[in-house]
């Protein structure tokens, strides 16, 4: 006796049709993703991102009155912020350092 190739034919051909729609579908979900990504690449402004040299963010974070700055932070500035800048915020800095190991340092760092 020999069974007929066409149940098997039919079979394959179903699944081949269902893993070709479930391919379409993720294909499609990625692509209406990178589209989205690519419209946010686009629209938004490169113009706001400070230039990494331009540490007046940190000067101007240190010296905001509604926030108290960390010793990390006022560490931080201190080493990073050009002379110009860190005198600017001397006394934060200073009071952010107080009662800690690195008081002493940044004083004399500062005060050459």
């Amino acid at each position: 006796m020999t069974l007929s190739n066409r149940p098997l034919r039919l079979f394959t051909v179903i699944l081949l049709a269902v893993f070709s729609i479930f391919a379409v579908r993720v294909h499609s979900q990625a692509a209406q993703r990178e589209t989205a990504h690519a419209a946010i690449i686009t629209v938004t402004s490169e113009t706001s991102k400070p230039a990494l040299e331009d540490f007046s963010w940190l000067a101007g974070m240190i010296q905001d009155a509604s926030t108290t700055p960390t010793a990390a932070q006022g560490y931080l500035a201190a080493c990073t912020l050009p002379p110009s800048l860190a005198s600017q915020c001397l006394d934060t800095i200073l009071h952010s350092l107080h009662s800690t190991r690195f008081e002493e340092e940044v004083k004399r760092e500062l005060a050459e």
